[in-house]
């Protein structure tokens, strides 16, 4: 493997993507690119684990880092390279 192959692979990350609050997109498709980032991660497993973990937020607890518990339901892990991220 080439230093420069090696050097993107090391730098690739995951990223927990949040879809808009549910009053924004209502009626619509939101497309990825719309999506916020909550968190960053070196690995998908780990991007996964905290996916899962935010998801059964209890919504009486109100947000999360400025998110509404009920955006982590739709929560996606997306590599960082993912084309479906550029605008």
């Amino acid at each position: 493997m080439k230093i420069c192959h090696l050097a993107a692979f090391v730098l690739m990350g995951w990223y927990l993507m949040v879809p808009p609050p549910l009053s924004h997109s209502r009626d619509r498709i939101v497309p990825l690119s719309q999506w916020t980032r909550a968190h960053v991660f070196q690995s998908e497993e780990s991007c996964e684990m905290k996916g899962t973990a935010l998801s059964k937020l209890d919504a009486a607890l109100g947000p999360y880092r400025g998110f509404l518990p009920e955006q982590f339901y739709d929560a996606q892990c997306v590599a960082a390279d993912d084309p479906r991220l550029k605008p």
